[in-house]
């Protein structure tokens, strides 16, 4: 399968991660995931899931292989692509090295993810929220937490108001992490 194959081939990548830099990393990866032909606009690395995403956030499951997620900025279509806080915002994600966060952060971030969702359950099924989750996929949802609050922070600091309205989101996509 196409996934398990990028996932074999990015497991080397995982090893070294802390020695490369990030623009190199994302160029391996990107690399990694197109089978050695990428497809690339700036810093849009193609995913599995048929779109580019501004980078790619990845943790080792149970089993050692690689568990990932893609993460782009978004907008709500009331601001165009190339409008100047779409553009500072992938300019800010682009900056965070979500490969190499705090480990100690991340951990804080996973105890405060268990203690928001805690008996959380879905309106469809009226199953739990993280029924079946792994502790990968509990660390990919901290860093993505993470993330988000590093984002739209420093957004805040560049003037954009983040109130809720606002035109900018993060979003990601993950495999799912379970084995």
């Amino acid at each position: 399968m196409h996934v398990d194959r990028i996932l074999a081939e990015a497991a080397p990548l995982r090893r070294r991660r802390r020695a490369v830099r990030w623009s190199a990393a994302i160029t391996v990866t990107a690399l990694l995931l197109g089978g050695g032909s990428a497809a690339m606009a700036g810093y849009g690395v193609q995913t599995p899931w048929g779109w580019l995403a501004d980078t790619l956030s990845y943790t080792e499951r149970e089993d050692g292989s690689l568990c990932y997620q893609g993460l782009r900025i978004e907008t709500d279509g009331t601001v165009p692509d190339d409008a100047p806080e779409v553009l500072d915002a992938q300019e800010i994600l682009h900056s965070i090295d979500v490969n190499d966060l705090d480990p100690a952060e991340v951990d804080a971030a996973v105890a405060d993810l268990r203690v928001q969702l805690d008996g959380m359950r879905t309106i469809d099924t009226d199953q739990l929220v993280t029924e079946g989750w792994s502790e990968a996929d509990w660390r990919l949802n901290a860093v993505f937490d993470i993330v988000s609050k590093r984002l739209y922070a420093e957004l805040e600091n560049h003037g954009y108001s983040m109130e809720d309205g606002s035109p900018i989101s993060l979003a990601g996509q993950m495999r799912p992490c379970a084995l």
